[in-house]
């Protein structure tokens, strides 16, 4: 009965927040995009490499090397490189299991930096053991063998952990003292930590914050975040220099639906929106699907809705292959994705960036 008031409560706290005409769920000001100023059809390019991946979910890139991450269920690692100017795979990192450099489940963001050697060093969260570590992948690439450095161990309550430097990350996690659900950045040197809520309702529990999940990215400059909402046709921009500037951006009013509506649907009839995103500094590139849940192999393909870091429409691109995650490399004005059956393509993108 407490678990069913809980979710009428969040029902009720939501809805009075979709009443509200320019009152966005995300604590930022709302902006709706009435024109893009670009639209039109992409067509992808297939890249065949040798021995490609399979049981993928999600891809990056650092110069010519992809990092394909696996889905755990289906292999003996949780990364894949891939040399692409090459056409060269060069091995998997991170084998599941619980032994040294081993890891049973991790978050990986695309996250890295480069020491002054000219080595990239990766940054992942270890689920299971709470940490943030890092991996040197040109070592990998010149050896063929790799370790991991722990760099902080995180609170148990985080769900996902971005890494901002060596000393300093941000943590989601949910507050039940404000019931709220929160990005925290935090310095590991000191303890000194700054909380950012995200929405202007209250959520009892996490397990109440399942309607509002995102996909999200951390802007390369670090100082902001984006989330594009798998419910809600929103792509939300959190600023942690002035949370005053937070954005909450509708890029076609047509496939918005409000909390009201979209309560009164049974969760299998309600549209899952934006599956992937990825940023630049200079713009926000959200991939919106529109399917039925279990159903997305019967769309007809997908959009890319490209936004600046000011709420601003670039463009809207149609996509004929009904792609998963994608990765924009802006030295060569590129696109790389894959769909739902695995099948990795390139789009150019030299009309935008």
């Amino acid at each position: 009965m407490m678990r069913k008031n809980l979710f009428f409560a969040l029902l009720l706290s939501l809805a009075c927040v979709s009443c509200t005409p320019n009152k966005s769920i995300f604590n930022g000001r709302l902006v709706e995009i009435k024109k893009f100023d670009y639209t039109s059809k992409i067509i992808g390019k297939k890249l065949f490499l040798t021995d490609p991946p399979q049981g993928i979910i999600g891809i990056h890139k650092m110069d010519s090397l992809i990092m394909f991450k696996y889905n755990s269920r289906r292999t003996d690692y949780l990364l894949a490189l891939y040399d692409v100017k090459n056409d060269q795979f060069l091995g998997n990192l991170l084998r599941i299991g619980r032994g040294p450099d081993e890891f049973l489940s991790i978050d990986y963001w695309g996250e890295y930096s480069i020491d002054y050697d000219d080595d990239r060093h990766i940054y992942f969260s270890a689920i299971n053991e709470k940490a943030i570590l890092k991996c040197n992948v040109s070592d990998f690439v010149r050896s063929g063998t790799y370790t991991t450095e722990k760099l902080h161990t995180f609170p148990a309550f985080s769900m996902n952990t971005h890494v901002l430097n060596d000393t300093c990350f941000l943590s989601y996690f949910h507050d039940i003292d404000r019931q709220q659900m929160l990005y925290r950045k935090f310095y590991s040197t000191n303890g000194n930590y700054t909380d950012y809520a995200l929405y202007n309702i209250k959520i009892p529990t996490p397990n109440d914050f399942g309607f509002l999940w995102s996909a999200e990215y951390l802007k390369p400059s670090k100082d902001k975040l984006a989330l594009a909402m798998d419910s809600f046709c929103l792509i939300n921009i959190l600023d942690f220099n002035n949370p005053n500037n937070n954005l909450s951006i509708i890029p076609d009013r047509s496939l918005y639906e409000d909390f009201e509506t979209l309560s009164n649907k049974a969760p299998q009839e309600r549209l899952i929106t934006y599956v992937n995103l990825k940023c630049t500094d200079q713009y926000i590139f959200a991939l919106y699907s529109g399917h039925i849940p279990g159903k997305r192999d019967q769309v007809s393909g997908v959009e890319l809705h490209v936004v600046d870091w000011k709420g601003r429409g670039i463009a809207r691109l149609f996509i004929d292959e009904i792609l998963m995650a994608l990765y924009i490399d802006e030295s060569c004005k590129t696109m790389y994705a894959f769909d739902h059956l695995e099948q990795l393509y390139t789009y150019d993108l030299s009309e935008i960036i």
